[in-house]
């Protein structure tokens, strides 16, 4: 090999490398601008876990409290299903006793 051509692949192996370099600092932006996004996307991600867990949370304690009237209902129903048969038996006492009285009545032709 001569001298000019040492030297010409030289600049060219020069060249090669700079274009290398040129190459990574630009991928070393991109990655860099990468990292903040995804980064800030893990910060919301983060923000919107513990958003979450807080509604679970109350949704935990109103499903609680549902449960609770729903245990409250049923024991109204109950009662009220006492005294709807209380109010049935009565009701038919009071037939019984009118068509008594009706029985009673003296009878006008």
């Amino acid at each position: 090999m001569s001298f000019p051509e040492i030297d010409r692949k030289q600049k060219q192996m020069r060249h090669d490398i700079d274009d290398i370099h040129e190459l990574l600092d630009h991928t070393n932006k991109r990655v860099d601008v990468i990292d903040t996004k995804v980064e800030s996307i893990l910060e919301v991600q983060e923000a919107h876990g513990e958003q979450l867990h807080k509604i679970d949370e109350r949704l935990h304690g109103i499903e609680t409290r549902l449960s609770g009237h729903d245990a409250q209902f049923e024991t109204l129903n109950a009662r009220l299903d006492g005294q709807s048969a209380r109010l049935d038996s009565q009701g038919e006492q009071l037939n019984q006793i009118i068509e008594l009285l009706r029985g009673q009545r003296p009878e006008t032709n």
